[in-house]
């Protein structure tokens, strides 16, 4: 009898743990949908607190988007964000009165002194901070898109005060140096508001739209990023990133934005990578107002750190070119360019037939390195 007591005790143990187990198991497996936190597709209700508050729920390993407009303001995804067919992220508009709670203020990306977002003229002051990105990929988290997801920035009204801004800053200038023209323009309409305008457009710069930042083991794939007011994809101080399958596009139209303040995505550069390591792009294409991709190294005096091992391969860019730099304190190593092409409308540049620069603070040399036919390797 007490054998038999004691397997019947094992037996209950084990089926305890089991259950345990099983829990456990089901909890990490949980995936919550925005709706459950009261976010509503409708392309027009706030759901910035909904979104925060499924990336700050333990129990979801999954965070889903269902079929619908989403608008919101600034999260950080600190697990998988998946979105799903007919699925598209919009990011809130700026306003004076919400940016704070909308795109809070936040430490500039590491190796930077600032938002980087400087306006029309060179002696404009750098920003101490930044705006937050749209997206912002923490340790954990990546993104997924359901074969046809999108992330909207919403860029347009961004552009056009920039380029307003951008504007305003060069009339007073002019104003300043001839004296006269200031003094008309005091005349003429809201100046106080002019003045607010031309003050940088935004207390802390543009947003970007995703960026991945200290993050290790990153996945963002399968996703059409559109019209971010500023950098489109910014990957920053991370390690082993794979961005794959993405369809980047903002309108770019140079002459058009600076005459008629549409048309252009300024500094909308297409994927960004700095003081990183072990980032693979592949299957991406690109068409925005600037760079197509920009790999950086940070600044010296923001103790940039070097980037290292970046693949680019099977893609396709109409954008400017690539570009290795500029911020290149920290050095960058190993950028492989294999199998792409540039241009449109027939044009068809091979690897390296478009990249720009070693430039920026540090090291500005630029010294290709032909592996084979169809690969080229960069140093800076």
């Amino acid at each position: 009898k007490n054998r038999m007591d004691g397997r019947v005790c094992s037996a209950r143990v084990v089926l305890r743990w089991f259950v345990v187990l099983v829990e456990v198991v089901a909890a990490a497996a949980k995936t919550c949908s925005v709706t459950l936190y009261g976010a509503v597709g409708d392309g027009r209700r706030d759901n910035t607190e909904a979104f925060r508050e499924a990336f700050r729920e333990a129990a979801c390993s999954e965070v889903v988007v269902p079929r619908g407009k989403f608008v919101t303001g600034a999260f950080n995804v600190t697990t998988r964000l998946r979105l799903e067919r007919g699925a598209e992220i919009l990011g809130a508009e700026f306003a004076w009165e919400t940016w704070d709670y909308h795109y809070p203020a936040v430490e500039p990306s590491p190796g930077f002194a600032s938002s980087r977002d400087f306006c029309c003229v060179p002696w404009t002051k750098p920003l101490p901070r930044q705006h937050a990105a749209l997206i912002t990929v923490r340790q954990g988290g990546g993104i997924v898109g359901g074969g046809g997801g999108v992330v909207n920035g919403r860029g347009q009204r961004f552009w056009r005060r920039f380029l307003f801004a951008s504007s305003s800053n060069f009339l007073q200038v002019v104003g300043m140096t001839t004296g006269g023209l200031l003094s008309v323009m005091k005349n003429v309409g809201d100046f106080d508001a002019l003045l607010r305008l031309s003050n940088m457009a935004y207390p802390h710069g543009r947003p970007r739209l995703i960026e991945v930042l200290n993050a290790e083991n990153v996945v963002v794939r399968g996703l059409e990023v559109r019209d971010s007011p500023f950098w489109s994809v910014h990957v920053a101080a991370s390690k082993k990133v794979v961005l794959e399958d993405l369809s980047i596009r903002a309108p770019n139209d140079l002459w058009r934005g600076i005459f008629f303040f549409e048309g252009w995505g300024p500094n909308t550069d297409g994927i960004d990578v700095s003081s990183s390591e072990d980032v693979d792009i592949r299957r991406v294409f690109v068409d925005v107002g600037d760079d197509a991709v920009s790999v950086k190294a940070g600044l010296r005096r923001k103790g940039g750190g070097p980037t290292r091992r970046v693949t680019i391969e099977d893609s396709h860019f109409e954008a400017q070119w690539l570009s290795i730099g500029s911020e290149t304190a920290g050095g960058v190593r190993h950028v492989l360019v294999r199998n792409c092409t540039f241009g449109s409308k027939g044009e068809d540049k091979r690897n390296g037939g478009k990249v720009l620069r070693g430039g920026g603070e540090g090291r500005r040399r630029r010294r290709p390195q032909h592996q084979k036919v169809g690969a080229d390797l960069y140093d800076v």
